[in-house]
């Protein structure tokens, strides 16, 4: 008689309990936050023509802000409104780095404010290419609060976005 192998217990992987990323995605001009910066990570690029380059991807707790999610057809916005981003406060989220972000995000160290906002989109150079996302970086105080010892309990700091 062979023995039954363990299984998952579904009070914990069930769709409810499902872990998505939190990674910020700017899709329409406008769209914002403000966090402090927590930490500065390296990974290996997956974009096509940049594998096995290092991008950077910067971890923030939220302050506040908003942002919307694409039409995964059209890339853009969704047209009637839906799919907008609330950031609430407190939890963990992450924004990739690219050279314009990079360059911007030096400025800022770990424990500090900051925001990031897409203000506007430039046509592309490049025949058939998509147009380029202006990322602005703004500079703001260190967080006294995220200094003094209040730096991040991810356990109760973290709610997953709604799918």
């Amino acid at each position: 008689m062979a023995d039954t192998m363990p299984q998952p217990s579904s009070d914990l992987f069930n769709d409810k309990n499902q872990v998505r990323a939190a990674f910020v995605k700017f899709t329409q001009v406008g769209d914002w936050f403000e966090g402090t910066l927590h930490e500065v990570r390296e990974i290996d690029s997956s974009l096509p023509g940049k594998e096995g380059e290092k991008q950077k991807v910067y971890d923030f707790i939220v302050r506040s802000g908003t942002f919307h999610v694409a039409d995964p057809i059209t890339k853009r916005a969704y047209a009637d409104g839906t799919g907008v981003i609330t950031l609430q406060k407190g939890e963990l989220w992450s924004m990739g780095g690219k050279q314009s972000i990079d360059n911007s995000m030096r400025n800022i160290k770990i424990g500090q404010i900051f925001g990031a906002k897409f203000t506007e989109e430039k046509p592309s150079k490049t025949k058939g290419f998509a147009a380029q996302k202006v990322i602005s970086i703004f500079a703001g105080k260190m967080d006294e609060e995220y200094l003094n010892g209040g730096k991040l309990d991810v356990a109760q700091a973290f709610t997953p976005p709604a799918a």
